[in-house]
């Protein structure tokens, strides 16, 4: 951008301002303000012995503002962008991700585990009987509940690990960097976590888990079906159970 200031005519002057505004479009903001303002100083300097030095004042302010203004507007306009991606992939009510979170993660995961062998699980979740509770102390209630079932269940994951809500009461881990026993080990925990817990209103509700690692050459939709299997089959066994996909394992906790 500097290279050919030389070379400018006063007319030519009108076609930085389309330039310089172009430039943060094509970089980041922070980056575009640098290189801009930069070739403010660099333009100012090698048109100083043409123009009077109220010209010069005119067009180096006149650059310098279009530079500012242009990466307010640029930063302002990426900070909505990513809100509004976010906004796309969280469960409004829990603040959990939601099925497009879960999708894109899982994709890139398998794609991980089938490269390098990079150890995955889920651990797919179901309030037993929630229903009941919304049906005895209304749907407010019943929001709360998940609300607050969400925040406890993300304070005793892993860093490493990411929370989805499927829909209704039930939510997905997915346990980077674990292999099945691990993930029961989660499980099980988490399982005594609800089980012991009151949330408002003296509300009580346990939780039946199905758990599994991932299968190298199984699809996203397989796995998440072969741990929705699991989950029902601890419905089946009685509910606020823990059951690994793989080998069928029923974890009776308390």
């Amino acid at each position: 951008m500097t290279a050919n200031t030389m070379l400018l005519s006063r007319a030519d002057l009108y076609f930085l301002y389309p330039v310089f505004i172009s430039a943060f479009f094509l970089a980041t903001p922070a980056a575009a303000l640098v290189l801009t303002l930069l070739s403010t100083l660099t333009i100012s300097y090698y048109l100083s012995p043409s123009l009077t030095n109220l010209e010069l004042a005119k067009v180096g302010l006149s650059l310098f503002a279009t530079a500012l203004f242009t990466f307010i507007f640029a930063t302002q306009r990426n900070r909505q962008r990513d809100a509004m991606q976010k906004l796309s992939r969280t469960d409004s009510l829990t603040q959990a991700g939601n099925r497009i979170a879960l999708r894109d993660h899982l994709e890139k995961g398998v794609a991980a585990s089938q490269r390098d062998g990079h150890l995955m699980s889920l651990l797919i979740i179901d309030l037993d009987d929630f229903k009941n509770i919304n049906d005895q102390f209304g749907h407010l209630a019943g929001d709360q509940l998940l609300r607050e079932f969400a925040d406890r269940i993300r304070l005793r994951i892993r860093a490493t690990d990411h929370l989805f809500r499927l829909g209704g009461d039930e939510f997905i881990v997915l346990a980077n960097h674990a292999s099945a026993e691990t993930a029961n080990k989660l499980a099980a925990e988490l399982q005594l976590l609800v089980a012991d817990s009151f949330f408002s209103n003296k509300l009580t509700v346990t939780a039946s888990f199905g758990v599994s690692q991932y299968r190298l050459g199984e699809t996203v939709d397989q796995w998440i079906a072969r741990t929705d299997d699991a989950m029902y089959g601890a419905k089946k066994l009685g509910k606020n159970q823990v059951v690994e996909a793989e080998l069928s394992a029923v974890q009776m906790i308390g």
